[in-house]
């Protein structure tokens, strides 16, 4: 019996993706623009000017247990984004990006794909974002028709602190979850690959609730932010 009727040959890519720094303010509107950072590679940190920072980091995964995965596997995958600037006093507004792809192992090239096609290999990812006691607000795509989602963080990052993470867990699912859904418990044990990059500005505000913001300049943090993570065809 061939590895792939077994299920167990599969092998799950979990990516911080690669962002270019950007150390030019960009502009929203007329003539409002912010200070900007975007993350790197996991613990590879640049600075903008005035020591704006970024990082990303999955505190609890383990790389390990992504490959050869089988039916009903949960895998700790918790991304939090961290202001590193010395600073205390200077705050960031952060948002993350989550981007769903399928992956080819032997050319190691990811392809975006729907949040449906996404749902062929895991269950829904719970995202921490309840209006109510949520710490992420979704501002862009998130559709079962989009590749992915962008979710910013409702209190401005202090310098040196962290965010909660904005979900903690992958879960395939279960065999019979699978039989049930598509007919099969091996045609959808697939590799895939869940990309994940963060983006930050400066808060130029008095107030670090994003709630307790204008409304007409929460649109304006909103489009800066998205306008920091490159588009995904």
């Amino acid at each position: 019996m061939s590895d792939k009727k077994q299920g167990i040959s599969k092998k799950q890519i979990f990516t911080m993706a690669v962002a270019m720094v950007l150390v030019a303010v960009i502009s929203v509107g007329a003539t409002l623009a912010y200070l900007n950072v975007t993350t790197t590679t996991k613990h590879n940190i640049f600075t903008g000017s005035e020591g704006i920072g970024l990082d990303i980091d999955e505190p609890s995964y383990d790389p390990d247990k992504s490959n050869g995965y089988t039916p009903g596997t949960v895998f700790a995958k918790d991304p939090i984004l961290k202001n590193t600037t010395a600073d205390a006093n200077t705050s960031e507004w952060v948002a993350m990006k989550v981007t769903y792809c399928s992956y080819e192992s032997t050319s190691q090239t990811s392809t975006p794909i729907t949040y449906t096609e996404m749902q062929k290999y895991i269950k829904p990812i719970v995202f921490d974002d309840d209006a109510s006691t949520g710490k992420w607000k979704k501002i862009a795509g998130g559709k079962d028709s989009d590749k992915y989602v962008i979710y910013m963080y409702k209190t401005a990052v202090a310098g040196q602190d962290k965010t909660e993470p904005l979900f903690e867990q992958i879960e395939i699912w279960s065999q019979s979850e699978l039989q049930t859904k598509w007919g099969s418990t091996t045609d959808f044990l697939m590799d895939f690959d869940i990309q994940v990059a963060g983006a930050a500005i400066k808060n130029e505000q008095s107030v670090t609730t994003f709630s307790s913001v204008a409304a007409a300049e929460q649109a304006n943090i909103e489009n800066a932010l998205i306008a920091l993570f490159p588009a995904t065809n």
